[in-house]
């Protein structure tokens, strides 16, 4: 059996698994482990790039590092991208206005509510190594795939003609669930978890990222594994309590107008934010 005859194998088997009978994570990891050589690009993100993180202000203030880094094992109910229940991930944005609509993407709300929000800027201290999710069958149309379509073409050329329709293919599939607006869908979760759990087992690797669905790939988002916040390989630059208003854009799309800021006072030795 050829290498692409294995991957739309393995792809068929878990396009016919059925959902509702439970052990859907774990049956997909099966499947796609059983895929030999599984092609993984890897992405090095530069020392002193910066990233996003957002937070609800429920009532009160964050006055901790921690509290603006990843939660607690407990509060890890449910699959997201990269992460099962009690697996703690570090998410993160490349930007403000992408952490914005990543986190209304995951609330309610109307239009016209105000909500307070806080968000840390963190910059990397020295390079890492993620794994890049990348659909080569989309259109470079959008910053996202302008911006890592070359690192795929690299990858691409420099792997062996016989596994690169399979690897194409594979990319295909993993990268349009990736790109799949979740709502209440929960297996899209299993899927790209399963997929990301079984890419972290590389050893270069301490995350992934992937483009930001309700951004329309017009932005990115990370999920760096806890060890990386933990050995302070991230450094927090700066943050800031924000009022927002929730608005709506000409094509229907939510927004956040911002109605007041107020920049956090940080103690590095403390690990600790003040807030005036």
């Amino acid at each position: 059996m050829s290498y692409i005859e294995k991957v739309n194998s393995a792809i068929q088997k878990i396009e016919r698994l059925d959902k509702s009978k439970g052990h859907y994570y774990e049956q997909v990891l099966f499947e796609l482990s059983r895929i030999e050589q599984l092609p993984i690009i890897i992405y090095r993100l530069e020392a002193n790039e910066v990233f996003f993180r957002t937070r609800i202000n429920n009532g009160e203030d964050f006055e901790t590092f921690k509290s603006l880094s990843y939660p607690d094992e407990e509060y890890v109910s449910s699959y997201a991208r990269a992460n099962k229940p009690l697996q703690q991930m570090f998410y993160c944005s490349e930007n403000r206005p992408t952490s914005y609509i990543e986190l209304l993407n995951n609330r309610e709300g109307n239009v016209g509510d105000e909500i307070t929000l806080t968000i840390g800027c963190w910059q990397l201290v020295e390079p890492i190594d993620v794994v890049l999710v990348f659909d080569p069958s989309k259109d470079r149309d959008n910053e996202y795939n302008r911006r890592h379509g070359a690192g795929y073409d690299s990858f691409i050329e420099q792997t062996q003609e016989e596994f690169r329709e399979g690897s194409k293919r594979l990319f295909e599939f993993i990268g349009a669930y990736f790109g799949k607006q979740v709502n209440d869908d929960k297996h899209t979760y299993m899927l790209t978890t399963a997929y990301s759990n079984l890419v972290f087992t590389h050893d270069m690797v301490e995350g992934i990222i992937y483009p930001s669905v309700p951004f329309g790939g017009n932005g990115f988002n990370i999920a760096f594994f806890p060890k990386v916040m933990d050995d302070n390989r991230l450094r927090l630059l700066a943050v800031m309590k924000n009022v927002m208003r929730i608005g709506l854009t000409e094509d229907g799309h939510f927004n956040f107008v911002e109605q007041s800021a107020t920049n956090g006072i940080i103690d590095h030795a403390n690990r600790t934010i003040r807030w005036t």
